[in-house]
């Protein structure tokens, strides 16, 4: 309880390191010649459940329900993390009138180093010391050569685009050379800097040629009498005389 007052006092604290318990690795148990491996998130559903309390007295039955996790899980997790020292059981005998229960402390200085371990930070050796500094050395002397895309954020910044790293980028994207992006932007210095900007990232596309609707063929007489020979027939709902179609045809 000492640790539970002093390290972690404030409620934020233990549940930040509750909500951090899915990294939870390492968490077994062995039972018979079996070793089973607990989930982690199955384990920070359940220390959710008890840290709500300071000190939990619910049963397995009740613990199983609130976290929606088998009975038998429970018991498995419970035993892991009492292994691993990250929880206390402490079984209470029955009194008169009253069932015996467990009572669970969660032990979150112990839980944030599980999740959290300390790192040694390794010490830099002589030999790896003036290596580093011929690195350093080295990268110095080189010279870094200029893009030609470098010169084109450069142009379109003289002319005020604001985004000119971005309008470099999609130009680049659709295939375009720098030069023609360069002379594009000489054509159009006068312009404001979002209409140059619009020209650079969306060109004009290229003309599309129409084609030429093709001439509608020429209906025969034959045909024609056909097609007015089936309309008629439909509408009257018998075969149309002979003198009906030449009017329809005059």
């Amino acid at each position: 309880m000492k640790q539970l007052e002093l390290d972690f006092s404030y409620r934020s604290h233990r549940r930040a390191v509750i909500d951090d318990c899915k990294r939870l690795a390492g968490l077994h148990v062995i039972e018979g010649t079996k070793r089973i491996n607990l989930n982690a998130c199955e384990a920070k559903v359940l220390l959710q459940k008890i840290a709500e309390y300071d000190v939990c007295f619910m049963s397995l039955p009740m613990l199983a329900e609130e976290a929606g996790i088998s009975e038998r899980n429970v018991k498995r997790l419970l035993k892991a993390m009492q292994a691993e020292g990250l929880l206390s059981i402490e079984k209470h005998a029955a009194e008169k009138g009253r069932f015996p229960c467990n009572r669970y402390v969660v032990f979150y200085s112990e839980l944030s180093l599980k999740i959290c371990p300390p790192q040694a930070t390794p010490q830099a050796t002589p030999q790896a010391t003036v290596a580093h500094n011929l690195y350093i050395d080295r990268k110095k002397e080189t010279t870094t050569t200029e893009s030609p895309w470098d010169v084109v954020v450069v142009a379109l910044e003289n002319v005020g685009v604001g985004q000119a790293a971005k309008a470099a980028a999609k130009a680049q994207e659709r295939g375009r050379l720098p030069a023609d992006v360069l002379a594009q932007i000489e054509s159009l210095k006068g312009s404001s800097p979002g209409v140059i900007f619009n020209q650079v990232c969306y060109p004009t596309p290229k003309a599309v040629t129409i084609a030429k609707p093709k001439p509608m063929r020429v209906e025969s007489r034959e045909q024609k009498r056909h097609r007015v020979f089936m309309a008629l027939r439909d509408r009257l709902g018998r075969v149309p005389f002979e003198n009906e179609i030449e009017e329809c045809l005059a």
